[in-house]
């Protein structure tokens, strides 16, 4: 099978309620066929080492142009005790399944630290 090659084109952090919404295109992907993604039937986001839940392709919005949309709630994505002193941030990648079969990884972006900080009680 030729490698599944999936192209990020945007990538929007959550804020507030605002969800993480990734943009992506699928060379020759159609978002007007029942199967868009094929061979991919779920993608999977991650922060840094952690993993959201896999996400049907049902899940995934055809947008004009070819472009795909992906997103995850903000209150899905992650949040870490983190010290002022670490880094700058995680990146954020977005994984592509069909079944149990890893198709692939592609970075998308990444989430500084002031979005993943857990609020002090």
């Amino acid at each position: 099978m030729a490698p599944y090659v999936l192209e990020p084109v945007s990538f929007s952090a959550p804020r507030g309620a605002r969800p993480l919404t990734i943009t992506f295109r699928v060379p020759g992907g159609d978002s007007g066929s029942g199967k868009p993604l094929a061979p991919a039937n779920a993608l999977q986001v991650s922060v840094g080492d952690a993993f959201l839940a896999r996400r049907p392709a049902s899940d995934v919005e055809g947008r004009p142009g070819g472009v795909f949309a992906l997103q995850e709630p903000a209150a899905a994505v992650p949040r870490f005790r983190v010290p002022a002193a670490v880094g700058d941030g995680l990146e954020v990648k977005l994984h592509a399944w069909r079944g149990e079969r890893w198709l692939g990884t592609w970075c998308v972006g990444e989430l500084g630290f002031e979005v993943l900080a857990m609020e002090e009680e």
